[in-house]
């Protein structure tokens, strides 16, 4: 039987390392501080983590809210609320927004969408009830106030010479 020879391994020196403590990140998120700059109790990045007094704790997780029974995704999540406690949360979801805002009774509120991206604002004008306004850049305005949908006409005047526009809802 023939020997095999032994190949004798080469010393693998392992890296220097020195350990730093890093304080825990309990002033909360910071998006608008330089990194070099930042105070190193806040954080550029709060990924699945909550800031408390003095320590931070993991997110608990999250649960299925609702089931839209379509396969495309829900690219906006909209919230109306009202000074008076009311709340309601839509869901966009390709052509239709989905009223979800009980659980496990999921309405379409409105059909017949170009595009599920929207944006959004509670609104409550002077004199007036609190209106959950909606836009998405293709179709048109989408308002909801409380107890119906609506899609006002929306106009446009000059008040001063290329300054000043005042948009009219009717």
């Amino acid at each position: 039987m023939r020997k095999s020879k032994t190949v004798s391994k080469i010393p693998f020196l392992a890296p220097e390392v020195e350990t730093k403590i890093i304080p825990a990140p309990t002033d909360g998120w910071d998006a608008i501080s330089p990194l070099a700059e930042m105070d190193p109790k806040r954080a550029p990045i709060l990924q699945n983590w909550v800031p408390r007094t003095g320590w931070v704790e993991v997110r608990e997780g999250y649960y299925n809210w609702d089931y839209i029974g379509s396969a495309t995704p829900v690219e906006a999540l909209m919230a109306y609320r009202t000074p008076s406690g009311d709340q309601n949360l839509f869901a966009a979801a390709g052509t239709v927004i989905y009223d979800v805002s009980n659980y496990g009774d999921t309405q379409s509120s409105l059909t017949g969408l170009s595009s599920a991206r929207w944006q959004y604002i509670n609104f409550a004008p002077s004199g007036a009830d609190t209106v959950l306004q909606c836009v998405n850049g293709v179709d048109p305005l989408w308002q909801w106030g409380g107890i119906a949908n609506t899609m006002p006409i929306l106009r446009m005047s000059r008040l001063l010479w290329r300054s000043c526009y005042v948009i009219i809802f009717t």
